[in-house]
């Protein structure tokens, strides 16, 4: 009896505000004789709720404090169970339960893998846009600059410059290219006084500035080995994890931190010394500019104190990257070189995954407190000079005692790596069909852009060699057949087989008679076949 009236008085204090209509109706028969107090009699029908007859515990009548009575009426009910119509179905609870696991589950992971800015304004961005001006500027001019001195130590009167555009997977072809043309006899690969890259381009362009054998194959083998090594993976948590992009690039940030170590930064400095540069570039999302990045003065030791990019002396520099998100602090008061150096090289690493990280499908980079992304988006080839910029080159040179347009020319060489295909495949589209619509345009506004970005170089290279004296520049160019596109394996992502056939095409077609193309690219034009 004690363990009933236990079990009773629980359900009681568990079920507050439930009447027993019972009691108020008359009818006391179901009351034990030993309970002393009187109780109006019930009868029992129940209670009519939402069309069904929901049977209620008992309650004493108002003003009892007896709890044994209490207990006594609750025991004293049929235990009916509750209709069917009023049930909860066994499927809504197991589906109620895996929500909460769910809600739990997010809370607990959404506060360690979510991307962070600093704090932000529209007027603070805006305020920004002054420092980026003057820091595109300054780069520009030290570029200029140390292209005269190099001119000069080379004593040929030659540079070449080396520019590798975006183009994700396809940039085995690139990669294929470069080896093959290294190993040709007959004009081989220059050793480039300038290399620009974007997206997949910036990933080629240390290895290319290092120029050996063994930096050319490993850059080889990063792409033959991509899907399996770095290629990313869809994230199934995106929504959780809330990264800015729809895949896992975990895989893709380590190859990253491994390839780009500190034996290459090492190398690099030497080169660097040398007088030859390296530059990248990466959209500012915030400031809606393409973002141009020195390498060679990002690597320099103590780089993290401040330069041209806007940096503040002294102020710690935070670093946040996607699925491997992290903050990396360097300072000008440090006393380690080493710690400096670390610091320096992981921005380098940060600069070359935001220009290629592809605009919500990789997780972006936040760099000096603002998101880049994939350089692609402003221009899928740094072309870098105006011909203001190459009067100013010309000018340079005349100061540093060269007799340009009298005595002295200066030939200048643009190499052009497209790792990609210059025009969109011919498809059949459904006018009714807005996905399918939408799909191709976005194909359409990048593709269309690639023989504009050839042809406005080359118009470039014709209007310095007509008005600049003394400068005489060349430009070839080697792209993706655009007969390919049409291919099944150009839809696939960082498919194997399809990377080795690019791969072999590069290398073939820079050991061949034609490594070149010559054909003149319009938007307006199908290119021949």
């Amino acid at each position: 009896m004690d363990d009933d009236m236990t079990q009773a008085t629980l359900r009681l204090r568990h079920r507050p505000g439930v009447r027993d209509t019972r009691a108020r109706n008359g009818d006391a028969s179901h009351i034990r004789a030993s309970v002393g107090d009187s109780v109006a009699p019930a009868p029992l029908n129940g209670c009519q709720t939402g069309g069904g007859a929901y049977p209620t515990p008992s309650r004493p009548a108002r003003g009892s404090q007896n709890v044994e009575r209490d207990a006594l009426l609750s025991l004293s009910v049929p235990r009916t169970p509750a209709p069917a119509s009023r049930r909860r179905p066994p499927h809504r609870r197991r589906v109620l339960a895996q929500r909460a696991r769910a809600a739990c589950f997010a809370l607990a992971c959404a506060g360690c893998s979510m991307i962070d800015r600093p704090p932000a304004t529209p007027a603070s961005i805006a305020a920004d846009g002054a420092a980026s001006d003057a820091a595109y500027r300054a780069t520009i001019d030290s570029a200029i600059d140390r292209l005269a001195a190099r001119a000069i130590a080379r004593g040929d009167r030659t540079l070449d410059l080396l520019l590798l555009s975006g183009g994700g997977q396809n940039g085995a072809y690139g990669a294929g290219f470069l080896r093959g043309w290294h190993e040709r006899a007959d004009h081989p690969m220059p050793r480039f006084d300038l290399v620009t890259g974007i997206s997949t381009g910036a990933i080629q362009a240390p290895f290319a500035v290092l120029g050996t054998t063994a930096a050319l194959d490993t850059l080889r083998g990063l792409y033959l080995a991509a899907a399996e090594g770095f290629a990313p993976t869809f994230d199934w948590l995106f929504w959780l994890r809330r990264t800015g992009g729809l895949v896992d690039a975990t895989r893709f940030h380590r190859t990253i931190r491994h390839e780009f170590n500190p034996a290459m930064a090492a190398a690099l400095r030497e080169e660097f010394a040398g007088g030859r540069q390296l530059l990248m570039l990466t959209t500012d999302q915030d400031l809606g500019v393409g973002h141009v990045w020195d390498i060679a003065h990002e690597l320099s030791t103590g780089s993290m104190t401040g330069n041209a990019t806007g940096r503040t002396p002294g102020v710690a520099t935070s670093i946040t990257t996607g699925n491997t998100a992290g903050t990396i602090t360097g300072s000008a008061t440090s006393s380690s070189a080493s710690a400096a150096d670390s610091a320096a090289l992981d921005r380098v690493r940060s600069i070359v995954l935001a220009s290629s990280a592809i605009p919500a499908i990789f997780p972006p980079i936040v760099l000096d407190g603002h998101v880049h992304t994939d350089g692609g988006s402003t221009s899928n080839l740094l072309t870098l000079f105006t011909e203001t910029d190459w009067r100013a080159l010309a000018d340079r040179l005349r100061a540093r005692g060269l007799s340009l347009g009298t005595r002295d020319t200066l030939y200048v060489h643009l190499w052009i790596v497209m790792n990609t295909w210059t025009q969109a495949r011919p498809v059949v589209i459904n006018p009714a069909s807005r996905g399918a619509i939408r799909v191709r345009n976005g194909e359409l506004m990048l593709l269309l852009q690639q023989p504009q970005l050839l042809t406005a170089e080359e118009t470039l290279v014709h209007a310095v060699n007509a008005d600049v004296p003394g400068l005489r520049l060349t430009m070839r160019y080697t792209a993706v057949p655009s007969s390919l596109a049409s291919e099944p394996g150009a839809d696939a992502l960082f498919a194997h087989a399809w990377m080795r056939r690019l791969d072999s095409l590069g290398e073939a077609r820079a050991l061949g008679a034609t490594p070149w193309d010559t054909a003149s690219l319009s938007p307006y034009l199908r290119p021949p076949t």
